[in-house]
C-alpha cells in the first residue's frame, strides 16, 4: 500500500469553537454519520477511549465494508486513518487554534488498486466537490453546539 499513484485533497474550515472541541468531535468516526450523508454506518471495534490504534467497521455508500484504523494520535493537534480496499485513503485531520477558535483541515490522499483505478478518478473529484460541504456541516454542527453550551452558562 502507498506505493502507487496517490490523489490528494486539502481542504480546510475555520470553526468557532476550541481545539479540544472540535478533535473530540471529528477525531471519533461513530460522528461520521452525522455530517457524511455518504456515510452508511460505523461502529467501533475496540474497548477504551478513542487513540491510536482504533479500528472501525465502516460502511460508505458505494464501497464494500471496510476497517478503518487511526495509525498516528496526538491530541488535540491531529490523528490519521487509513482504510484498504480498491481506493486505499490516508485521511490526515490537524486541529490549529485561531482567533476566531479553530481551523480544521483534512488531507485524503487515495491511492487505487486493481477496479479502484477505473473509479479513483470519478472518486477524487466527487471528494473533491464533497469534502467541503463535509466541513461546513462539521462548522454547523460545532457552532451550534458551542452556541447552545455558551447560552447555557
Amino acid at each position: 500500500m502507498w506505493g502507487g499513484i496517490v490523489s490528494v485533497v486539502t481542504n480546510s474550515v475555520e470553526i468557532a469553537a476550541d481545539a479540544e472541541t472540535v478533535f473530540a468531535f471529528v477525531s471519533d468516526l461513530r460522528n461520521e454519520p452525522r455530517w457524511n450523508p455518504e456515510c452508511r454506518a460505523i461502529t467501533k471495534l475496540d474497548e477504551g477511549p478513542v487513540g491510536l490504534g482504533t479500528r472501525y467497521r465502516a460502511h460508505w455508500k458505494g464501497s464494500p465494508e471496510l476497517t478503518v484504523e487511526c495509525v498516528a494520535f496526538e491530541a488535540p493537534r491531529g490523528w490519521t486513518n487509513v482504510n484498504g480496499g480498491p481506493l486505499s485513503i490516508r485521511s490526515t485531520f490537524t486541529v490549529q487554534p485561531s482567533a476566531a477558535g479553530s481551523i480544521l483541515t483534512s488531507t485524503f490522499e487515495v491511492e487505487p488498486h486493481g477496479v479502484g483505478r477505473l473509479v479513483g478518478p470519478m472518486f477524487v473529484r466527487k471528494m473533491t466537490r464533497t469534502i467541503p460541504q463535509h466541513l461546513a456541516t462539521i462548522r454547523a454542527i460545532l457552532e451550534s453546539t458551542t452556541t447552545a453550551s455558551d447560552a447555557q452558562r
